[in-house]
């Protein structure tokens, strides 16, 4: 009976880590084996409050640290179920256990061939593709095409840049036509470039030289490795820095809307509904992924697989009484990470009788990538009082300059 309730155990803290990371584990039967091994040895541990540290619980914190802290919330729930609190240090086990599975892009060397996609005038084109040789300078380009002459484009490249909506075989990024430094992470963060080439750092990389190095020469040594690389990007060997995507990356007015209490957008009452989204709350997870679908960052079979989800699962999605995280898989539809913020100031009601007044709809690229935005969505309302401010915002302005303030010194 005690080795039933470790595996419920386990069970139910993989469905909370999954819940509270939007992630969902390919292989948790390997985990579930894991964990349970591991909760059924620390078992009396936790109920004795017996403390066999653990020394690499600080590394642990500092480098993974969005995992840790979904980690440390998802871990509440085995703290409740065992009647004791877990420490930090066990966490960080736990966080090692998790983390080991999730699921990252392998590298590929092959030529990325990208295909540059305007209106009409080629100019536009042109420039985009200049701006592409600059920040990918190891990839090919092509072509520049007008939209109307499209045709197979599968048959020469592996990636379309387009500033227009346009569809094909091989996956597209839509851009501005004067491409802003939104468009340029969104091509750097496009899982085709991400997969192809490996970034470096060279601040960090300074960090950990330097202190090899006499102060007095540390300005010398850091131009010699911006120098090195320099020239190295230049022989087709890629230089990014390898970012960590937040929250006040994707607050832009455009991606931001307000609902009606039946999942339309407020003060559109002719807006249409695709066939399949009966119920307010099918509607409202529609309408606040519709920026999303215009930025060409998923297609609809990812909201179709999120309103799927819900049907089977129940509304899991909740993240607090009145905040919902609208996810999927990667696999379903997404071209790369992004968000948009649905707020409902009348709430929309969702089975189980749970309404929402906002809704993030999440667009999961990976396992890891989005951690930062999660703890970026869940500090900035964890209160009651900031989740009641942002919904008595009038505009996406309003919107955008409150989860801004919040996110500042972070």
């Amino acid at each position: 009976q005690e080795n039933e309730s470790i595996l419920e155990v386990s069970k139910n803290l993989i469905a909370e880590f999954e819940r509270r990371a939007c992630v969902v584990f390919e292989k948790k039967e390997e985990l579930l084996r894991d964990l349970y091994q591991h909760i059924a040895s620390s078992i009396y541990r936790y109920r004795f409050g017996i403390q066999i540290g653990n020394p690499m619980a600080e590394d642990i914190r500092r480098e993974y640290l969005y995992i840790f802290d979904v980690m440390r919330e998802s871990v509440r729930y085995l703290e409740q179920q065992i009647d004791v609190q877990i420490s930090d240090s066990e966490v960080a086990y736990l966080a090692l256990h998790f983390g080991a599975h999730l699921k990252y892009a392998r590298s590929d060397e092959k030529e990325l061939r990208i295909l540059v996609v305007c209106m009409n005038g080629m100019a536009t084109g042109n420039m985009i593709s200049h701006e592409l040789g600059r920040i990918l300078p190891q990839a090919k380009i092509v072509g520049v095409t007008a939209a109307s002459e499209l045709k197979n484009p599968q048959s020469v490249c592996d990636l379309v840049v387009s500033s227009v909506k346009v569809k094909a075989m091989v996956p597209v990024i839509l851009v501005n036509p004067v491409l802003n430094d939104f468009d340029r992470k969104n091509i750097l963060n496009h899982p085709l470039v991400r997969n192809r080439f490996r970034f470096v750092d060279t601040g960090a990389l300074f960090q950990v030289v330097k202190k090899y190095v006499p102060a007095a020469r540390h300005t010398e040594l850091k131009n010699d490795l911006d120098r090195f690389f320099a020239c190295r990007q230049e022989e087709k060997q890629p230089v990014f820095k390898a970012g960590v995507w937040k929250l006040t990356d994707y607050l832009t007015e455009d991606r931001v809307l307000f609902l009606d209490s039946r999942g339309g957008r407020m003060g559109d009452l002719s807006q249409d509904f695709p066939d399949g989204y009966r119920t307010d709350w099918q509607r409202a997870i529609y309408t606040t992924s519709v920026p999303l679908l215009k930025r060409g960052s998923m297609d609809e079979g990812y909201v179709q697989c999120i309103i799927n989800r819900l049907l089977e699962a129940g509304p899991y999605m909740f993240v607090t009484r009145d905040l919902l995280l609208a996810h999927a898989r990667p696999e379903n539809g997404v071209k790369h990470l992004d968000l948009s913020i649905g707020i409902a100031p009348e709430g929309i009601l969702f089975d189980g009788g749970k309404r929402a007044r906002i809704i993030f709809c999440l667009v999961v690229e990976d396992q890891s990538k989005h951690m930062r935005i999660l703890q970026d969505i869940r500090k900035s309302l964890a209160k009651p009082w900031q989740v009641d401010e942002l919904t008595a915002a009038k505009n996406p302005e309003r919107v955008c300059g409150i989860l801004r303030a919040r996110l500042v010194d972070q």
